[in-house]
């Protein structure tokens, strides 16, 4: 099945995908609102998706849950941030692709899925390394104060309970701020539970 606003694109996709034999296209969407009822009614074994950014992850989710024996597969920016990457397997991606990668490889990629082999594009590799490294930049104390907070205690609390001064504690919070990417404190949490740090 194929995901993508624009039917010039989906054409262009179900063109590489159909040009090994055996793959076909079974049903198309515009939108990953519109994909749903639409997977449901034919159970594809992959799900091609052109990701936008404002396309909601938790409709990623739902696909995940109501198809789990489908793959999905997305095909992001090439300039996604590791957090991203991290936000899709959290969604219950299988695999992504750059939007870079050669044709040749999306339809490998989806021979791969469908005869339920794993995929690993360099980039997400790459990206998905630099998301560990940030784990280890993070101290056991930051990493301590961030669960506090995950728990909904103010930085005062969080003082008290560390024995820490509120400026201490909130010295941490910035440097976590700055080292996990994170607008706020929780964005930082959502990121440290979508990757399991707390």
């Amino acid at each position: 099945m194929l995901v993508a606003p624009e039917k010039l694109t989906r054409h262009g996709l179900e063109a590489v995908i159909t040009s090994t034999d055996g793959l076909k296209v079974v049903a198309e969407a515009a939108s990953l609102k519109e994909a749903l009822p639409r997977a449901q009614a034919t159970c594809p074994s992959v799900i091609v998706i052109e990701l936008r950014a404002q396309d909601d992850l938790r409709t990623l989710s739902a696909l995940h849950a109501a198809l789990p024996g489908c793959a999905l597969l997305t095909i992001i920016a090439a300039d996604a941030s590791p957090h991203a990457h991290a936000n899709l397997l959290a969604s219950g991606v299988t695999a992504s692709l750059s939007k870079d990668t050669e044709p040749s490889r999306l339809r490998d990629a989806v021979v791969q899925l469908a005869n339920g082999e794993p995929i690993v594009d360099p980039a997400l590799a790459t990206s998905l390394r630099r998301l560990a490294d940030q784990r280890t930049m993070l101290t056991p104390r930051q990493r301590q104060i961030l669960s506090l907070a995950a728990e909904g205690r103010s930085n005062h609390a969080i003082a008290e309970e560390l024995v820490l001064s509120v400026r201490t504690v909130e010295r941490h919070m910035s440097s976590i701020l700055n080292r996990l990417g994170a607008g706020n404190r929780v964005q930082a949490i959502v990121r440290a539970k979508q990757a399991r740090w707390i």
